[in-house]
């Protein structure tokens, strides 16, 4: 056994710690960079948005597509008070237009309520709400494209909605250079709030409400 090893041939290695850039970029290539270069359109106008995140009821889902463990529908939402309905929607749309939250809340309650509740779970930005980082990301959650710790992502995220109250668009590598994460994770913090223009940048997902920031 001893001269089995002996004679075994070694290979040198060269170790990098977890947050090396070269540990970086290797763990980067374990996940995909682009499934495709088409842009989805996003309507935030259409009427139905909120119920293609959350069905009024799961019964059109089959026994052989079981919904994810974090699946929520319309009619559990509005089984909920207020201020649990506001937080879950928030949660799930990630930004919504005071109107919109209104609109869906069940039974309708006072507008001064509605807002008293948003300000607890959201932060204003182009007169829309965006859920508050922290609900994203609560502590102790790490990334799934790196180790960042729920603080550095909320860190970040909330440097990505300071940057959409002073502009309409974003550019990526700017807030590369800032946050210093992977661009994996600030490919998914970006996507949570704006959607890609060619030759723009990244735009805030939903339009200026200029009736709410009037008010």
């Amino acid at each position: 056994m001893q001269k089995q090893m002996a004679e075994e041939p070694w290979t040198d290695v060269n170790y990098f710690g977890i947050n090396h850039a070269k540990s970086v970029d290797e763990r980067n290539l374990l996940f995909c960079q682009e499934m495709n270069t088409e842009v989805l359109e996003f309507d935030p106008s259409s009427s139905n948005y909120v119920e293609r995140l959350m069905p009024s009821t799961a019964e059109t889902s089959s026994a052989s597509s079981p919904q994810p463990s974090n699946f929520t529908t319309m009619a559990h939402v509005r089984k909920l008070d207020i201020i649990d309905q506001v937080k879950t929607l928030l949660i799930h749309a990630k930004l919504m237009s005071f109107s919109e939250i209104c609109s869906v809340l069940h039974p309708p309650a006072n507008e001064q309520t509605v807002l008293k509740c948003i300000q607890q779970h959201a932060v204003l930005v182009q007169g829309s709400w965006v859920v508050k980082s922290e609900l994203v990301y609560p502590k102790g959650k790490t990334s799934a494209f790196s180790c960042s710790t729920s603080e550095t992502l909320c860190r970040a995220r909330d440097y990505i909605l300071y940057r959409f109250t002073q502009s309409r668009t974003i550019q990526r590598n700017d807030i590369i250079s800032m946050v210093k994460l992977t661009e994996n994770d600030v490919n998914d913090l970006i996507q949570q709030v704006a959607t890609r223009s060619v030759n723009v940048g990244w735009e805030f997902k939903l339009p200026y409400d200029e009736n709410f920031v009037q008010r």
